[in-house]
């Protein structure tokens, strides 16, 4: 991978961390916390396409706009934390590769 990509990957990872840093914060004992330490994304993903959970919104004492909101809001916070691991990882792995090629080229040496 060159430099170019490189630098691709770290103005994407910077971006993605401004991103997260924007997103409204919610506190420990939120339905959102609650949200996000209790489901995976494919289950965040599921329940954004149904309508609010009464139980929860009883619960909680929230409408089920806020219900809606706190889903989405956990969901895209966790989106947004795999893109960053994926960016970084990837970013890695590129450097690994250099140090991988660095290394076969002076074992290449006479």
């Amino acid at each position: 991978m060159s430099k170019l990509r490189t630098e691709q990957l770290k103005l994407e990872l910077a971006s993605a961390e401004q991103q997260i840093l924007e997103l409204p914060r919610f506190t420990d004992n939120s339905f959102t916390a609650a949200c996000y330490n209790d489901n995976s994304i494919s289950e965040l993903a599921e329940l954004s396409v149904t309508s609010a959970d009464k139980t929860d919104c009883k619960t909680w004492k929230i409408s089920a706009a806020e219900w809606t909101q706190s889903v989405l809001l956990a969901l895209e916070t966790k989106l947004l934390e795999k893109y960053i691991k994926n960016l970084e990882d990837e970013i890695l792995n590129v450097k690994w590769g250099k140090l991988i090629n660095m290394v076969r080229c002076y074992l290449a040496q006479p």
